[in-house]
């Protein structure tokens, strides 16, 4: 018996007219689709923003992530985002997909300036 999965992860960074960064990462597998958009504000690299999306085969402890991404607003990207962002989205009762979204998403908005 052959097993087959296949897993696609986009993130995309683009500049807004208003000053702010619009990040947008989608991860696409057989069993789940999830979708999270943030937008960052400039200098000091605040999420102000943040909505996610997750379908297909979402498990029951995941059903709270549209809310739970929203504890995310108003923390910075930089020093001891992956801690904070642990503290906010995962455990038992958060999303680690959720929380690898977003430290995948400021890892592209910090790769966006060294272009």
């Amino acid at each position: 018996m052959i097993l087959r999965f296949l897993r696609n992860k986009v993130v995309e960074v683009e500049p807004l007219t208003d000053g702010r960064i619009a990040v947008s990462w989608r991860l696409t597998d057989d069993l789940l689709t999830a979708e999270i958009d943030m937008k960052v504000q400039l200098p000091d690299l605040e999420i102000v923003e943040a909505e996610a999306k997750l379908g297909r085969l979402v498990p029951r402890a995941w059903s709270a992530a549209p809310g739970l991404i929203k504890k995310i607003e108003g923390v910075r990207i930089g020093a001891g985002l992956r801690k904070i962002t642990q503290g906010l989205l995962g455990g038992p009762q958060g999303c680690p997909v959720l929380a690898q979204a977003v430290l995948e998403s400021a890892n592209a908005v910090i790769l966006n300036f060294t272009r």
